[in-house]
This record gives C-alpha cells, sequence and structure tokens, in this order.
C-alpha cells in the first residue's frame, strides 16, 4: 500500500506584488520538485524563467500572508515516518529580494487528510485547511512575528471539503 499522498492539482501561482506594478512576482508549487518563482510582466503577460527557491516533496497548494513575509504550502508527508496526514505546512520566510536566496521552511504535520486548499483570513491571523478525506477544516493561529502556525482545537465537520474562500466585511 503507497503510504504517500500525491496532491492531486500540481501547480499553482501566487502573486505576491500589487497587480499595478510593472513586474509581479509569482510562486509556483510543482508537485514533482518544490516551489519555483518567476516574474510575470503584467503588461505583457510573459513570465519569466522559473527558477527553484525550496525543494519540497509533492508541494501543492500555496497561501501568502498578507503582510507578503511568510509562504505556506501543503506537501506530502510519508505516514510510515511518524506523520499523521499527508499535509504538512509551515511558513516559508521570504526576503525582501530573494534573487539568489533560498525560502526557509519550518513544516509540522496537521490533522488534514488529502488537503484541497488553504486559505488565509484577511487579516492574516488564521488559515484554515480544507481536508478532503478527512472530512473537516481544521483552524490554525499564525504568529505574526514568526509566521509560525499553532492548532486551536477548532475544527468543523464539512462532507469532501475542496476550496476555502474569505468574505471580508
Amino acid at each position: 500500500m503507497n503510504t504517500i499522498t500525491k496532491t492531486l492539482l500540481p501547480v499553482f501561482l501566487v502573486a505576491s506584488s500589487l497587480a499595478s506594478a510593472k513586474e509581479v512576482r509569482v510562486y509556483i508549487a510543482s508537485a514533482d520538485h518544490g516551489v519555483y518563482t518567476s516574474q510575470l510582466d503584467s503588461q505583457s503577460g510573459a513570465l519569466t524563467e522559473p527558477r527553484l527557491v525550496t525543494k519540497m516533496n509533492g508541494a501543492g497548494f500555496l497561501a501568502l500572508h498578507p503582510t507578503q513575509k511568510y509562504l505556506y504550502a501543503t506537501a506530502d508527508v510519508d505516514v510510515k515516518k511518524g506523520g499523521a496526514s499527508p499535509l504538512a505546512l509551515g511558513p516559508m520566510g521570504l526576503s525582501p529580494r530573494p534573487p539568489g536566496n533560498q525560502l526557509r521552511g519550518n513544516a509540522f504535520v496537521t490533522s488534514a487528510w488529502i488537503p484541497r486548499n488553504i486559505n488565509l483570513s484577511p487579516s492574516g491571523k488564521w488559515l484554515l485547511v480544507a481536508g478532503q478525506k478527512s472530512n473537516d477544516v481544521p483552524v490554525f493561529e499564525i504568529d505574526r512575528a514568526s509566521g509560525k502556525l499553532s492548532f486551536t482545537s477548532h475544527k468543523i465537520t464539512v462532507p469532501k471539503a475542496m476550496c476555502i474562500e474569505f468574505l471580508a466585511r
């Protein structure tokens, strides 16, 4: 039996700059290699050649903190090696201008099984995970100083949770 679960949709983009800027940094998750970065020309739509900034097994969903200091990613975890689920989340510190810098990860295993989506609250205080197979949405608190996540013990049951969006009022 295969103990590693692969993320089903391997590539997601996260833009890390204002849409009005001429060039926008984009982070791309690759299920085979990790997280890449590229620049998007906001006028022509052209992307620069992608550059691998951190290696990770089965990178899937990405979520950028509103401060743009931390990028969160899902990744595969081998259950036989102590993982309780196939989702690892962690902040990857972003330098203001990271041309040659690697992202620094700080992963831990969560209870969500088959993560279909992650999203951050508009305030940047909470991160939610849609667990498709675990049928739940656990809530994590984000430490603003370090970006580290702490499970709050809050979660709701949602059959085959797939996506999370926030509507700020």
